[in-house]
């Protein structure tokens, strides 16, 4: 096979009509490697970081949930309370939405053998009682704690079950908290709700 000249470069003809060229090995050619090769470690970290932002969850606790413009925000009887948020509303308040850290508990009655794991986001009607509550979280958890230890499997169980350990919960929270602010508990929601 003959071989022809290429910028310097023997090359093979089978390898030419293929397409595979190999690289001159020059100064420049290794610093356009090295180039291309710190470009696309710039762009990888660049989408990384789009990607993890976007799928990122966002932090619920102390945001305010309501409309987002001052249209959005009269109620539709025209009396100008803002719109709460589903489930939250209470006398025409915007409800603000406290997340709180996953709590574990023993079932009543068990004798330790069978775990409830919680993930409680409270609905509170006051922006102050959200920043208080995110500053005593100690005090939150061990409220919640306490409502969901008391409770047994049969209690537990079934949606009668979630929504009785809700009701405990906003009572002894609300009763916590009832000296230090304004504004009270007006929901729970459970983003997990387990028994082990």
């Amino acid at each position: 096979m003959a071989d022809e000249k290429d910028g310097g470069a023997v090359v093979e003809r089978d390898e030419v009509a293929a397409g595979v060229v190999a690289a001159p090995s020059s100064k420049s050619g290794l610093l356009l490697t090295i180039i291309i090769c710190a470009v696309t470690i710039v762009v990888s970290a660049g989408v990384t970081f789009v990607v993890a932002r976007m799928t990122a969850p966002s932090a619920p606790s102390g945001t305010d949930r309501g409309a987002s413009s001052e249209g959005e925000k009269k109620s539709a009887h025209g009396g100008g309370e803002k719109a709460g948020h589903e489930g939250g509303e209470k006398a025409g308040v915007v409800s603000k939405l406290v997340a709180v850290k996953e709590v574990y508990v023993n079932i009543a009655e068990t004798k330790g053998t069978r775990i409830l794991k919680i993930v409680p986001n409270l609905v509170v009607s006051e922006d102050a009682l959200a920043k208080e509550m995110m500053l005593a979280e100690a005090l939150v958890r061990d409220r919640i704690g306490a409502a969901a230890a008391k409770m047994t499997l049969d209690d537990l169980d079934g949606v009668n079950g979630r929504e009785n350990l809700k009701k405990e919960i906003m009572t002894l929270i609300n009763l916590s908290m009832q000296n230090k602010m304004t504004g009270v508990v007006t929901d729970v929601y459970f983003s997990e709700y387990l028994i082990q």
